[in-house]
């Protein structure tokens, strides 16, 4: 199968920008600079790229047009799958750092980028079958007499993350607005029947979590 042939290719390509970047760092930039370092690596790479594809054509002479085009855009696929991955989870860089590094990078040397990071925060996302989110859930149908059905949702509450990273705590989240209440904007509102609701819920809570057993 020319496509698992063509994954073993990629490996091959990403040893060779492995070494070509320890290369780079160790000998082209003391040498000639940051400038002249980079621009020999990027054409030392190129190389190698052309010259996998190359011996993969010839050792896989039954290669279509179509199949080479969809090779080719295998490639780049892993490639940006490793740049990123390797970014987040080994060096643990946050995307949007990853995300300004790369556009840099495939920016022209003629334009001039300016990047404003404005509001952010790391993602958080817990499991339904947690039992603190579980000991949520029957709190809120004990304070609003109907069974809770569990749905995701989007919002910035930074801290959320850093309470889970920092103390290892799990966290729970429970709201008891609607969605036509106009949350952070113009007329926002509350319903009174939900506020009440809401306390009960709370209380609840506490006697939910406090049955369930946490290793010390």
């Amino acid at each position: 199968m020319p496509f698992i042939k063509s994954i073993a290719a990629w490996l091959v390509i990403l040893a060779l920008a492995i070494a070509n970047g320890a290369l780079r760092e160790a000998v082209l930039v003391p040498m000639l600079g940051k400038t002249g370092g980079l621009v020999l690596s990027g054409l030392l790479l190129s190389l190698f790229v052309l010259v996998v594809a190359f011996a993969f054509v010839r050792l896989n002479p039954g290669v279509t047009a179509l199949q080479g085009i969809l090779i080719g855009i295998l490639w780049l696929c892993l490639t940006l799958a490793f740049e990123f991955g390797f970014g987040r989870w080994v060096q643990h860089k946050p995307w949007a750092e990853l995300f300004e590094a790369y556009v840099r990078k495939a920016a022209p040397k003629t334009v001039e980028l300016t990047f404003t990071r404005m509001h952010g925060g790391k993602p958080w996302m817990t499991s339904f079958d947690n039992p603190f989110v579980q000991a949520a859930g029957r709190a809120i149908e004990k304070g609003f007499g109907q069974t809770p059905v569990f749905t995701r949702e989007g919002g910035s509450i930074p801290v959320v993350s850093t309470f889970q990273e920092v103390l290892g705590l799990p966290s729970v989240l429970f709201g008891v607005g609607l969605p036509d209440e106009n949350a952070h904007a113009p007329n926002e509102k509350l319903d009174v029947g939900n506020f009440h609701g809401g306390i009960i819920a709370s209380a609840y809570l506490y006697d939910e979590v406090s049955r369930i057993g946490v290793p010390a």
